[in-house]
Formats: structure tokens, C-alpha cells, sequence
């Protein structure tokens, strides 16, 4: 099959689901099952002359949670079988507008020098077992699946990057120098920096990490207590593992310049110890059931803390130990790190600027799905 042939058979139908009128049709239940039938017809095709792509596919889907509807489940089977057809598509002609969002590039720095790498999508258990040395009761074991990949920074948020952008250094140790973590901030200061961030690199996509976020993170793929193993330890003693990986009561006494220990498998530094890192969620008691993305739902007026700090025992230090605080709290042992939002628009944050309805469960209504899908694929109408 000639270049010329497959973009006339695969691109002129991905622009058919797209540009047809969608509100008519997809208001229509069973045109969602024709739909999902003739995606699911077409990929065996597909399958057999690119099985490479079909190993990886960039899906965008939307956060669901496990009592989901029959209609929300085959509108996300639809659209993941529409993205196979796009990513065919884009491996042969990647220069077609709706390809633009498809690379995503591994790393980036921005303009004030701070670091990220890209977190993939993927499914874990949150929480820790009830086995596990130092563990607190609010720690209820549960999956959680992140659908869409994200960016965060690879350190701490640095005294010298607080400055560049607030022009001030709160820091209880700003002796320290500008490559140490700034600290003694609160959650109400983050936002202050984040929407000045925002501001001055010309975006709306860096964030707090959610909880869910944080620890998908630090954990990078383990589900022992630290990322290099279990600890030995939970207050001050010298913890082989912990010391490896980070600063804490056993082995610091202050903060310490970022990226100094050992980082996890995804080049993530610190967050374990050195300073305690604020979480954009509420605190929240865990559910025992599958959630996905973790959706965020007031039940406190603290917000989360993550990843102990040089002033903590060891295990206040694990992937799963949950602390929280009020947004207005500062403290000489609490700094943070932050997120940015990877693909080209956030279908939550499109609903929430345009005023759509989500209801409970993060779901939103059927023509808002579609036209977020369009737009996070780069498309327009």
C-alpha cells in the first residue's frame, strides 16, 4: 500500500469522525456502538501492517470512576479506538495538524532553570500495606490509573527560582544558597508563585501535583515502601535505604542543596526528605474501591504534604505517608515542587473555563467530551 493510499484511507476517516456533526450523532447511543464496531473493524488491518503503534497508544481519555455509566464506557472505548486510527496516521504524516500534540518530548528546562521530565500514564496501588514498617491507618490500599502523562520538576523548587519570580526569599536557611530548597511557605504562597509562573512563561499548565500525582511519581513503577526497598528504620536510625535517597533526622540536621542523593528510576530527586512537598488536593479519607485519577473531593480544609523532610523520622519519609496542613501554615521543613500539564489542552480545564457540568464522578456531558477531544487532539472543527 502506497503513501498516497493510506493517508486517503486512514486520515479521511479520522477527519470524518471529527468534522461530521457530532452533537446529532453522538446524542445517539446506538451510533455510539456503530461507531466503536467500525473502529474495531478497521484495526485488525491496522494491526497486522503497524503492530508497533498499537503496543503505545497515546489514548486520551477522561477521568471516569468505577461506577461509571454504559454510555461513558463506549464513548471511551470509541475514542481510544480513534486514537490507534490517529496514531497510524501520525507515524506516516506527522506533519498533518492533528499529529501536533502526539511528541512529547522526554525532558524540557524552562526559562528560570527549572528541570522536568515526563511522568507516562499507568495504574497503581496507592496506599501501603498492612505490613509495612511505620504505616498510619489512613494509608487504605487502592488503585488508581493516571490516563494522561505530565510533567514534573526533577527537584524541588529552589531558593534561587522562588527569587527569580517573587523577588523575595522567605527561607528560614536562605544561608543556604539559591540551589537549596526554598522552605516555610505556605499553600497559599505556591499559588501566588504558580499563577506568577504561569504568567511569565506565557501558560496556564503548571500546577501543584495531585496526591495521586506525587506518589505515582515517587514510587516510579516500586510498591515498597521507598523506591530502592523497604525501610529498616522509622525514626531516626540510619536507614541504608533512606539515606541513599534522601535527607532526613538521621542524617541531616537542615536542608541540603537539591539533587544531591540518589534519584528514583524516573530521574525524580528528593522527594523523599529535605523538605516537605505541598499537594494541590484537599486532605480526603481514602476510598477502598478503584479510582482514576483521583478525582479531588473536599472533606477538609487542610491540603496534603508529601515526602517528609530533614526534620522527619524515616517514616514520615515512605511513598505512602500522608501529611496535611492548613493552606496558610509555613514551616522551615516545608517546600514543594511542581507539575506542568503535557498535553496541549486539559479537557478539565477547558470544562471549567467554558463553565461545562461535572458531575461527581469527574465525568462531563457528551458534546462538552467530544469537543475537549478535539481540541486535546489539536483539531479544529
Amino acid at each position: 500500500m502506497d503513501d498516497e493510499l493510506i493517508k486517503l484511507n486512514f486520515f479521511s476517516l479520522v477527519k470524518f469522525f471529527y468534522k461530521i456533526k457530532m452533537k446529532q450523532f453522538f446524542y445517539n447511543t446506538l451510533f455510539l456502538l456503530y461507531l466503536n464496531s467500525i473502529c474495531l473493524l478497521v484495526l485488525p488491518g491496522i494491526l497486522q501492517a503497524d503492530e508497533t503503534v498499537l503496543e503505545t497508544p497515546k489514548a486520551i481519555s477522561f477521568s471516569t470512576s468505577t461506577n461509571e455509566t454504559d454510555v461513558n464506557v463506549k464513548i471511551d472505548q470509541a475514542f481510544i479506538s480513534i486514537q490507534k486510527l490517529i496514531d497510524v496516521v501520525c507515524k506516516h504524516f506527522p506533519e498533518e495538524e492533528l499529529c501536533d500534540n502526539l511528541q512529547l518530548d522526554e525532558t524540557f528546562t524552562n526559562s528560570i532553570g527549572m528541570s522536568f521530565v515526563l511522568i507516562p500514564p499507568g495504574s497503581f496501588i496507592m496506599g501501603s500495606p498492612y505490613c509495612e514498617i511505620g504505616r498510619f491507618e489512613d494509608e487504605i490500599q487502592h488503585a488508581v490509573t493516571i490516563t494522561q502523562p505530565y510533567y514534573l520538576q526533577t527537584t524541588e523548587v529552589t531558593q534561587g527560582q522562588w527569587k527569580s519570580i517573587m523577588e523575595n526569599n522567605p527561607s528560614h536557611f536562605s544561608h543556604c544558597g539559591d540551589n537549596c530548597p526554598v522552605e516555610n511557605i505556605s499553600w497559599d504562597d505556591v499559588q501566588l508563585f504558580i499563577q506568577k509562573l504561569n504568567l511569565k512563561e506565557g501558560t496556564t499548565k503548571y500546577a501543584l501535583p495531585t496526591e495521586a500525582q506525587w506518589e505515582y511519581a515517587a514510587r516510579a513503577g516500586t510498591t515498597t515502601s521507598l523506591p530502592n526497598g523497604n525501610l529498616t528504620q522509622i525514626d531516626c536510625g540510619m536507614d541504608i535505604n533512606l539515606n541513599a535517597i534522601g535527607w532526613y533526622c538521621g542524617n541531616a540536621d537542615k536542608p541540603y542543596q537539591v539533587a544531591q542523593k540518589q534519584h528514583n528510576a524516573w530521574s525524580l530527586y528528593d522527594m523523599h526528605a529535605n523538605v516537605f512537598e505541598w499537594c494541590q488536593d484537599f486532605y480526603r479519607p481514602y476510598v477502598s474501591n478503584s479510582e482514576t485519577n483521583n478525582v479531588d473531593s473536599p472533606k477538609d480544609t487542610n491540603r496534603i504534604l508529601r515526602g517528609g523532610s530533614w526534620y522527619s523520622g524515616a517514616k514520615f519519609c515512605r511513598s505512602a505517608c500522608r501529611y496535611s496542613a492548613g493552606p496558610d501554615m509555613r514551616h522551615k521543613n516545608v517546600g514543594f515542587r511542581v507539575m506542568k500539564i503535557s498535553y496541549k489542552y486539559d479537557p478539565f480545564l477547558i470544562a471549567e473555563q467554558e463553565k461545562w457540568d461535572i458531575n461527581n464522578d469527574g465525568q462531563i456531558g457528551l458534546e462538552e467530551a467530544i469537543n475537549a477531544l478535539s481540541l486535546s487532539a489539536g483539531i479544529k472543527k
